[in-house]
């Protein structure tokens, strides 16, 4: 489904989702260098960062939508495990670079 939609689009979803992704991993402990990359990376001075993930002062850099997405989903760790993000996310970034080709 997500082929059919435009490669700008494509892109933006793929950034929401390693954003996100990278946030879950980060409040869990379990943060490889390519979730902090990507967390400091996208965005950057959008809007104020997201202090205080997991009683923690990291300073995430977000959209509104991902601190809004967080605030609300914040028991999504429990259900999204490091071995599904590894496995998706490449699989994605695959599809992105070659959708950009």
């Amino acid at each position: 489904m997500i082929l059919l939609l435009p490669f700008a689009a494509r892109a933006a979803i793929l950034e929401e989702v390693v954003v996100v992704a990278a946030i879950l991993l980060l409040e869990r402990g379990q943060a490889p260098r390519w979730a902090i990359y990507a967390t400091v990376l996208a965005r950057p001075g959008r809007l104020p960062r997201l202090h205080g993930l997991g009683g923690r002062a990291l300073g995430v850099p977000v959209s509104l939508g991902l601190r809004l997405l967080y605030l609300r989903y914040r028991d999504l760790p429990a259900l999204i495990t490091a071995h599904a993000i590894n496995n998706v996310v490449p699989t994605l970034l695959h599809l992105h670079t070659a959708g950009s080709a």
